[in-house]
């Protein structure tokens, strides 16, 4: 790079590409202005506003309408490998899962709702309803436990249970017993078929181990 005549450097600005004498022999930008629109870009990513690019995760082609658009959509702009270490770091703080959980519960006025709209759909009552948990000690009625203190919606209570057939009431069952039920069809052929299942195979792992 050749010198000026006063001794200093003379190169081409990054951002405009104007000549112009350093002040120093690492300067890059020929002013203030040029330097200014350098750290923007550092901070928001290159200007690819209306640019094509191709998404790195599915590798589906789209047009960026922002200048730090990264991905085509936002599930892909979180499976980038930064933003899956930066969710993990986040999730792993107990109290942001807390409040999470909080949050998916919803607020007691919302619960109740959707309990009345659920025992109405059932055609019974919450005080029906209410004679049936303490009848059961607030326990499921398959597994004999209760429902997850924690647990997030569902999860957090017991469920009306009712023969699909008839439509009649049975009992209250948790959400894994209510699903398993549901699962298997309310079929007792196929819920005796699935224990033999797991009581032939428990028998055989135990002669070969």
């Amino acid at each position: 790079m050749p010198r000026s005549t006063d001794g200093r450097w003379i190169a081409s600005c990054r951002i405009c590409g104007e000549t112009f004498q350093q002040r120093r022999p690492d300067q890059l930008y020929c002013s203030l202005t040029c330097s200014n629109r350098a750290e923007k870009t550092r901070r928001t990513g290159p200007r690819t506003a209306g640019v094509e690019l191709v998404c790195p995760v599915c590798g589906q082609s789209f047009v960026a309408k922002r200048s730090d658009k990264r991905a085509c959509s936002r599930r892909c702009y979180a499976q980038l490998p930064d933003r899956q270490v930066a969710i993990k770091a986040a999730d792993s703080r107990p109290e942001r899962r807390q409040r999470q959980n909080e949050q998916r519960r919803g607020s007691e006025r919302v619960r109740n709702y959707n309990r009345e709209k659920q025992l109405e759909r059932y055609g019974t009552t919450s005080e029906q309803h209410a004679e049936m948990l303490a009848r059961q000690r607030g326990l499921c009625a398959i597994c004999g436990n209760p429902p997850k203190p924690d647990g997030v919606r569902a999860a957090s209570k017991l469920h009306v249970d009712h023969d699909h057939a008839t439509g009649q009431l049975r009992e209250l069952l948790c959400l894994n017993c209510n699903n398993g039920i549901g699962r298997f069809r309310d079929a007792p052929a196929l819920l005796r078929a699935a224990a033999d299942y797991i009581e032939r195979h428990r028998l055989i792992n135990a002669d070969t181990g």
